[in-house]
C-alpha cells in the first residue's frame, strides 16, 4: 500500500530545493536529426481570459492553465471546501494510481462524474466509511451533490457498483458501517434512477460478495453473488441475476427450461470489471461463464469438469461461455462437437448489440483445427456461425495464443477487440505470417510472442514483443504482465489504433529494458513510443500506464471507464515518474520507494504535461472523455482560486474550458489595512518547455531563484493511522482486513526510538 497524502512538509522543502537547483542551471536535451519546435497556437485560445484566471505557478510565474496544451484549462470538479479532507475515499491507495479501484466514473460527454470519498468529519462515529458523490458541470462551474444514499440509509456506507453510460442511473452497494458494537446486517444493491428515486434490487448477507453492472441505457441491472435468490438452486460458487423495473428479479445462469446450467453456479463473462461488454447496450443479451470462474479455488470436486490433466491425473477445471437472450433463451457458445474434449473458454469481448462475441479456447471447435493449443474464435449470435480467427495459410495455422512465457496471464489478456468487431489484436507463440515474426521455438527461448491483428478477413504481423510491467496492488515492485493486459492496453472503437505495454525496444528510443507504452497505427502500420522521452533521455522511474479502463473503449456499450486513449486514436493520457519534460522537475525530489507521478498527454507525436510539475505528491489519472477533450485526475495542488485547500481534489483539464475566478474581496477600508494587504509580486522565471515534438529541442532554462510550492497542512502520524485503520474496516474479508491493519500500523505507528551508539 502507498500513502496517498505523503509527508508533505519534507517533500515540499525538498521539491522546492530541486526546482530551484533545476532552474538555476542549463538543462541539456539530446538533440536528434529531426528536431522540431514545440507546437504553438497561431492565435490566442478562445478561452484565454479564463485560462489567465487560474492560480499562479510559483516556478514560472504564469497562470497554471496557460501552460496546458490544446487550449485546456483546469476546472475544479469536487468541492473546494472539505476541511482538508480528500475528494477520494481512502488515505491509502495502491500504486495502480490511475485505477484507484472503481472510486471514480466519468460520463461519455465529460459533463458528469461520480466518485467515492470518506464520510466526514473524521470525528463522526462512522468515520472512514464510504459515500458516493456526484458532480455536474454547469455554465458557471461544477456543482457537487449531497451523498447519494436511499432514504433511511442512516449510518450505512455506499459504494459505486455500476452506472449507465451517461451516469444518470447508478447502482449502489450499501451496508451498515462495520463497528465492533454494530450488528452484522445485510448488504443491499440499490438503484438510483435518473429521476432520483431509489429502488432496492437485492439484499444479501454481508459475508457474501455482491458485484453488479448496468446495460448502457440503464434499463437492465445484472449482478452476481453466492446468495440464492429468485428460487435459484445452485449449490456452489456464485450465480448471475437480472433485474428490470418491469420484470423484477430473475436468474440468468439457467437453460431454456429455467434449470441452472450447472449446480456450481455462474459468473458474468468479464467478472467484476466495469469495462467489458458482456452486456448488450439494451440489456437484451448477457454473456456468462459457468461454472463460476472467479471462485474456482473454493469449488468442490464435482465442479472439475474438464479433461484429465497429465500432471495431476485429475479432471481440470473449466468454464463454458453462454449467452442468455431476452431472459428466455440460452446458448452454450463454446460447447465442442460430440466426442471432442471440452476445455472451456475465456471471454474476450462482444459488439455493443451483443450480436458477435469473441473468446479464446483450446477446444477443437472447427474442423480446420488439429490440436489443443489456444485459439481465438468469433461467434455470430444471430446466425450461429463460428469462425476461427487466429489462423494463417497452410503450414502457418497454429497460433498457440499466449502471453510471453514470463508473463502469467489469463487467456482473456491475450486478445483485444475493437467495439465494432472489425479488428482483433492478439499475441501468440506460433508463426502465422510466412517470413514475419518468430517461430514458436524461438519465442519460447526468448520469452517473446508475436503480436498480430485480424482485420478484413486476414491476419497481419505487427511485432515481436516481450512482457510489460504493471505496478499493481503489490506496491511499486512491477509485476510482469502480457502486453495486452486489460489494465494497460486499449483499442479505439474502429480498431485503427492500439495502445499496449511492452519492455521490448520497438522504436529508436533505447528503453533500457523497461516497459513503455506503444501506439500501433493500423492504417500506416507504424509503431510510436508514447511514454518515451522525446529528448531520448534514459528512463529513470517506474511507468504507471494504467488507464482505469480496459481496451473496450466503447461509447455506446455497457458501463465502463473511458481511459487514456481517445476515440480517434490521436491522444493518449498516461502517468509516469520519469521527467519526460523539463517542467516536471518535481519528480526529481521524490523519496526512495515513494516516487511522484505526473500526468502527460501524447497528441499526434507531441508530448505535453497535464500535471503542474510542481506538486509535492503524485497526481492520479482517473479517466478521460472519449473525445479526449476532458482528462480527469486527482491532485493536491491548488490550481484554481476555487480550490482553497491542500487536500486531494478532482480536476478536469478541459479543452476550451475554465471558469471565472471567484469575485475579489471588497476594497480595504483604511490606509492601514491596505498596507497589510499589499503582497510582493511573484518572481517570474522562464518556464521549462511543457510540450515537445519529436526527440526534443535543445533547451536552456535559467533563473536566479524560485519559490517552492506552498507548505500544505500536515497530518500527524496518529491521525493518519486512525484514518487508515478505519479505511481497512470496509474489507469484507477478515484476512484482507487484518493484513490492511498490519500495514497501516507498520506505516503510521509510533516511530521506534533510535539506538544510541555506545562508546
Amino acid at each position: 500500500m502507498i500513502e496517498l497524502r505523503a509527508d508533505l512538509t519534507s517533500r515540499s522543502r525538498r521539491i522546492g530545493a530541486v526546482l530551484a537547483a533545476t532552474l538555476g542551471v542549463a538543462i541539456p536535451l539530446i538533440a536528434g536529426p529531426t528536431l522540431t519546435a514545440a507546437a504553438t497556437a497561431a492565435e490566442p485560445c478562445p478561452n484565454e481570459r479564463l485560462r489567465q484566471e487560474s492560480d499562479i505557478n510559483p516556478v514560472s510565474g504564469k497562470p497554471y492553465s496557460t501552460e496546458l496544451p490544446d487550449c485546456r484549462a483546469y476546472e475544479l470538479v469536487s468541492s473546494g471546501d472539505k476541511s482538508d479532507l480528500d475528494a477520494m475515499l481512502s488515505p491509502l491507495v495502491t500504486s495502480t494510481h490511475s485505477g484507484v479501484l472503481n472510486f471514480g466514473l466519468v460520463s461519455e460527454d465529460g459533463e458528469r462524474a461520480l466518485w467515492e470519498k470518506s464520510i466526514e468529519p473524521y470525528s463522526d462515529p462512522s468515520a472512514g466509511a464510504d459515500s458516493v458523490y456526484e458532480a455536474t458541470r454547469g455554465s458557471s462551474g461544477w456543482s457537487q451533490s449531497d451523498a447519494l444514499a436511499p432514504p433511511g440509509a442512516g449510518d450505512s456506507e455506499a459504494f459505486i457498483a455500476a452506472a449507465s453510460s451517461d451516469l444518470s442511473t447508478v447502482l449502489l452497494e450499501t451496508a451498515p458501517v462495520l463497528l465492533e458494537t454494530a450488528p452484522v446486517e445485510p448488504s443491499e444493491l440499490v438503484e438510483r434512477a435518473a429521476d432520483g428515486s431509489y429502488t432496492t434490487i437485492a439484499s444479501v448477507p454481508r459475508s457474501v460478495t455482491l458485484s453488479a453492472k448496468l446495460s448502457g441505457d440503464g434499463s437492465h441491472a445484472f449482478f452476481q453473488t453466492e446468495a440464492q435468490l429468485a428460487g435459484d438452486t445452485h449449490t456452489a460458487g456464485q450465480q448471475v441475476y437480472e433485474w428490470t423495473s418491469a420484470g423484477g428479479l430473475r436468474v440468468v445462469g439457467v437453460d431454456d427450461a429455467g434449470n441452472p446450467v450447472s449446480s456450481c453456479g455462474a459468473g458474468l463473462a468479464s467478472g467484476v470489471s466495469l469495462s467489458y461488454s458482456d452486456v448488450s447496450q439494451d440489456g437484451s443479451r448477457v454473456f456468462f461463464l459457468s461454472p463460476d470462474p472467479l471462485l474456482r479455488g473454493n469449488l468442490p470436486e464435482e465442479c472439475l469438469l474438464g479433461p484429465v490433466e497429465e500432471k495431476t491425473g485429475k479432471n481440470s477445471y473449466i468454464s463454458n461461455l453462454y449467452v442468455r437472450e431476452n431472459g428466455n433463451t440460452t446458448v452454450d457458445i463454446s460447447k465442442p462437437p460430440a466426442g471432442v474434449p471440452d476445455y472451456g473458454a475465456s471471454f474476450v469481448g462482444a459488439t455493443p448489440d451483443g450480436s458477435r462475441v469473441f473468446f479464446v479456447t483450446r477446444s477443437q471447435l472447427t474442423p480446420d483445427k488439429a490440436n489443443s493449443d489456444p485459439d481465438l474464435y468469433e461467434y455470430d449470435v444471430e446466425t450461429g456461425a463460428l469462425k476461427r480467427l487466429s489462423v494463417g495459410p497452410p503450414g502457418y495455422d497454429d497460433a498457440d495464443l499466449a502471453g510471453p512465457p514470463s508473463a502469467s496471464e489469463d487467456p482473456a489478456n491475450w486478445a483485444m477487440v475493437s467495439s465494432d468487431g472489425s479488428h482483433v489484436y492478439f499475441t501468440g507463440m506460433g508463426q502465422l505470417v510466412p517470413g514475419a515474426g518468430a517461430s514458436a521455438a524461438t519465442n519460447k527461448a526468448n520469452e517473446t510472442v508475436n503480436l498480430y491483428v485480424y482485420a478484413n478477413g486476414s491476419v497481419s504481423f505487427i511485432a515481436i514483443v516481450t512482457h510489460g510491467n504493471f505496478n499493481g496492488d503489490s506496491g511499486y515492485s512491477a509485476a510482469t504482465v502480457a502486453p495486452l493486459n486489460v489494465d494497460v492496453g486499449e483499442v479505439t472503437p474502429d480498431g485503427s489504433d492500439l495502445v499496449f505495454d511492452s519492455d521490448s525496444q520497438l522504436t529508436a528510443y533505447d528503453n533500457a529494458g523497461r516497459a513503455e507504452l506503444y501506439r500501433y497505427d493500423a492504417p500506416s502500420h507504424t509503431i510510436s513510443c508514447v511514454s518515451c522521452s522525446p529528448a531520448f533521455a534514459p528512463p529513470n522511474g517506474p511507468l504507471d500506464p494504467v488507464f482505469h479502463t480496459s481496451f473496450w473503449d466503447n461509447p455506446h456499450g455497457t458501463v465502463q471507464q473511458f481511459g487514456g486513449l481517445s476515440n480517434d486514436g490521436d491522444t493518449v493520457f498516461f502517468a509516469s515518474t520519469d521527467q519526460l519534460l523539463p517542467a516536471a522537475a518535481n519528480v526529481l525530489a521524490a523519496e526512495p520507494g515513494n516516487p511522484i507521478y505526473d500526468i502527460y498527454e501524447w497528441h499526434d507525436g507531441v508530448l505535453s504535461l497535464i500535471s503542474s510539475g510542481t506538486s509535492v505528491s503524485s497526481d492520479f489519472l482517473l479517466g478521460a472523455s472519449p473525445s479526449g477533450s476532458d482528462v480527469f485526475f486527482l491532485s493536491a495542488s491548488q490550481l484554481v482560486p476555487q480550490d482553497g485547500e491542500h487536500a486531494y481534489q478532482i480536476y478536469d483539464a478541459r479543452t476550451e474550458g475554465g471558469f471565472a475566478a471567484p469575485a475579489t474581496p471588497a476594497p480595504c477600508a483604511s490606509a492601514a489595512t491596505c498596507r497589510s494587504m499589499v503582497a510582493s509580486p511573484p518572481t517570474t522565471i522562464t518556464p521549462a518547455t511543457v510540450s515537445v515534438s519529436g526527440p526534443g529541442d535543445v533547451t536552456t532554462v535559467t533563473g536566479s531563484e524560485s519559490q517552492p510550492p506552498a507548505k500544505p497542512k500536515v497530518e500527524s502520524r496518529s491521525e493518519k493511522l486512525a484514518k487508515a485503520l478505519k479505511a481497512c474496516k470496509k474489507d469484507k474479508s477478515k484476512k484482507k482486513r487484518v493484513t490492511c491493519e498490519k500495514l497501516a500500523r507498520k506505516k503510521y505507528g509510533p516511530l521506534a526510538k533510535k539506538k544510541t551508539k555506545k562508546t
